[in-house]
């Protein structure tokens, strides 16, 4: 419930002043937020926390078991962007238009005999936790 005084102007100004305060939190906590979450999925690839494994004739061809690494191209790719209170955590196309790569390991493609090998969605549903506790901090 909001109480309105006879002085309005004096009580919709503390209401602005509330507000952005509550505002630049939430911004820090999106940016941390952020941080964190391109940190947890470039730990994924990097670590080969992915399923399932390569097949043997995919490791033969790749002359390597890790999956989605091999010269770390897609893994520098992985970024963040802030917009305010909105931020996207991702693979973002540079010159090498590795977000289409991304894509396809992302959800699998059937046609092409790869599996889905979520190394995003998981990153972020296995970190709910510490995201939670990244705005709750970010609140206070």
């Amino acid at each position: 419930m909001i109480k309105f005084s006879s002085n309005s102007e004096k009580v919709l100004s503390r209401l602005e002043i509330r507000k952005a305060t509550l505002k630049g939190k939430g911004e820090r906590g999106i940016q941390q937020a952020s941080l964190f979450l391109e940190a947890k999925i470039s730990e994924k690839i990097s670590l080969d926390q992915l399923a399932p494994p390569l097949k043997e004739a995919t490791i033969r061809r790749k002359g390597s078991s890790r999956v989605l690494f091999d010269k770390g191209y897609l893994l520098q790719q992985i970024d963040h962007k802030v917009y305010g209170m909105r931020a996207e955590v991702g693979v973002f196309d540079g010159k090498e238009k590795r977000a289409y790569i991304a894509l396809v390991h992302e959800w699998g493609y059937p046609e092409g005999n790869i599996p889905e090998r979520s190394f995003m969605r998981s990153a972020l549903e296995e970190n709910r936790k510490g995201l939670k506790k990244i705005f709750a901090k970010a609140a206070k």
